[in-house]
């Protein structure tokens, strides 16, 4: 018999996770003649969709415990006038962190969108002074911020360092002490020799003169 078709979406084709640098190429051939970012991938593998000098958004394919696939993370970040800084934390959350195709689409034409009404060049010059300003505290927070959590890492290396030379400084303690139980002589008191005194002075029977025991 044949199977019965409804004529609806296949389930599968409408949640399709494409691999992220098919994805990326694909959307790069399809908005050539629609802006100008650039796409490329990135030293932490992450297909970026970048403005120069202005706004990027990247992405990075999330895989399941079994290795397959299971939808995209993302994150944007701001030019600050010398280097990029995180306007959004990376999408951990597992409500937001497994978008998919469509979603992801969605969210790049977003990007992209607010991305070009926000270039210098289409500011006000009130507009465009604020822009720079607000960079440039993104800036100083997010160095700020990466110079807090360096510390902090710091501290923690020390506290752990130090917790294990207390604990080695320890065992060599407890060693030492027994190597030297061993070689040092004993402390017990011995015991007290018996007193020669000589002959015995326990005095010895006589028989009386004249009389024969």
């Amino acid at each position: 018999m044949a199977e019965h078709t409804t004529g609806e979406p296949n389930q599968d084709a409408a949640t399709a996770t494409p691999a992220i640098s098919d994805f990326a190429n694909q959307i790069r051939q399809e908005s050539r003649d629609v802006t100008d970012w650039r796409v490329y991938e990135n030293d932490v593998f992450a297909q970026v969709f970048e403005f120069p000098e202005h706004r990027r958004i990247q992405f990075w394919g999330e895989t399941g415990f079994t290795g397959e696939l299971e939808g995209y993370s993302w994150q944007e970040q701001l030019w600050t006038g010398s280097s990029w800084a995180d306007s959004t934390d990376i999408s951990e959350d597992h409500v937001t962190r497994h978008i998919h195709e469509q979603e992801l689409r969605e969210r790049l034409e977003q990007f992209r969108l607010e991305a070009e009404a926000t270039r210098p060049e289409n500011l006000s010059p009130v507009e465009a002074a604020l822009d720079r300003i607000s960079r440039r505290a993104l800036g100083t927070t997010d160095t700020l911020t990466k110079e807090v959590n360096r510390l902090s890492n710091k501290l923690s290396e020390t506290e752990q360092q130090l917790q294990d030379a207390v604990s080695e400084n320890s065992k060599i303690k407890s060693a030492l002490v027994t190597l030297g139980q061993r070689f040092l002589p004993s402390r017990h008191t011995p015991r007290t020799a018996r007193e020669d005194t000589g002959p015995s002075t326990t005095p010895t029977q006589t028989a009386a003169p004249g009389l024969e025991l």
